[in-house]
């Protein structure tokens, strides 16, 4: 009677143990993975060639996207709402600019000088601000423990091409990079994340 019971637990273990296994034999075929489908390519509009169908290819026609006289396209708007942290470790843009500002400098606080390699700082939410009708991002950041005395403030062009950076902490004292202008500067010291 044991021994029926050991055979038959072993039959239910070796069951369930198949039915969580993929079913794939040493002997059966490989199911092909689906293909991508190529994406055509746009049809292009050719000009006529002058010399007629014989002569050679014409070139693709040109569009212009706007008349030359007519409204400029709208600049581009930054965005708001994000942390630094994620941006700068999503974007490669966005830190190489951020190393670019303080490469070289001195008197950089470590916690500034390491926000790519080691991200130990404190971010506030970003916020879209204009300054004479052109769009910025602006972020915020602190060290842990010392937000009050230890912060920093980055404005970013739309693309994040370009930045401007202010720190403050008590050790350097006040700190500007990328040269900012007159009214970037106000927003660089606007206090709080």
């Amino acid at each position: 009677m044991k021994t029926a019971a050991i055979i038959s637990a072993l039959c239910v273990s070796v069951a369930l143990l198949a039915a969580n296994l993929p079913a794939q034999a040493d002997n059966a075929p490989a199911i092909p993975k689906p293909m991508a489908r190529p994406i055509p390519a746009p049809p292009t509009t050719a000009t006529p060639s002058p010399a007629g169908p014989a002569g050679p290819p014409s070139t693709p026609a040109v569009v212009p996207s706007a008349p030359a006289d007519g409204p400029a396209a709208p600049a581009a708007k930054a965005q708001s709402g994000r942390y630094l942290n994620t941006v700068l470790l999503g974007s490669a843009t966005y830190r190489q600019t951020m190393l670019v500002l303080f490469r070289g400098k001195r008197n950089v606080p470590f916690w500034v000088r390491n926000m790519i390699s080691y991200p130990d700082y404190v971010s506030g939410i970003s916020e879209q601000v204009e300054i004479n009708g052109k769009s910025y991002e602006l972020f915020s950041a602190c060290s842990p423990k010392i937000c009050a005395t230890s912060n920093l403030r980055v404005l970013f062009t739309p693309d994040g091409k370009s930045g401007w950076l202010r720190t403050r902490d008590p050790a350097t004292g006040e700190m500007f990079f990328g040269e900012p202008s007159p009214d970037q500067r106000l927003l660089l010291q606007k206090s709080g994340l």
